[in-house]
């Protein structure tokens, strides 16, 4: 399903923590009162309207921004060249979760956020946590939904 460089940690969860690693619990991606605060973050923050979980961007304001402005934000289809060909939302990038963590050190979010997406929120959200461990200092979010992208890049999120 899009997954790619999935590893057992053979030491556990306290030698990952040890060794600096984040770990993510159920309660960190389910408690969506465990979003930060923006005010609290450092840097300038957008307008983006969080979703259900923490990083995710709510579906309705997600229509809207590519609707009416899609340049405000860094869209990135995180799903594969053949997928993306059959059709992406305009001003897309396409980058898969090993392309992101090889360029991790080119992206900036001080002019726009970044917005992942792919066709059902596993790889957007796979690329979004990889954000949070290599690059926590970034404005990003991802689209934790269904999306069908028809070739004239009209879409559909449910």
């Amino acid at each position: 399903m899009g997954y790619e460089n999935v590893a057992v940690y053979p030491l556990g969860d306290e030698q990952w923590a040890a060794d600096g690693y984040k770990l993510w619990t159920i309660e960190d991606i389910a408690e969506a009162d465990t979003v930060p605060d923006p005010a609290e973050q450092p840097g300038e923050t957008s307008e983006i309207k969080q979703g259900q979980f923490p990083g995710s961007i709510d579906e309705q304001f997600f229509k809207e921004v590519v609707n009416t402005n899609p340049e405000s934000v860094q869209l990135i289809d995180v799903r594969e060249q053949d997928e993306f060909e059959k059709g992406h939302l305009p001003t897309a990038k396409r980058m898969n979760v090993s392309e992101i963590r090889a360029a991790m050190e080119e992206f900036d979010t001080s002019e726009k956020p970044i917005v992942l997406y792919c066709s059902t929120g596993a790889r957007s959200g796979e690329a979004y946590f990889t954000f949070q461990d290599m690059r926590p200092d970034l404005e990003v979010y991802y689209l934790d939904a269904n999306l069908s992208i028809n070739s004239d890049g009209s879409f559909e999120v449910k």
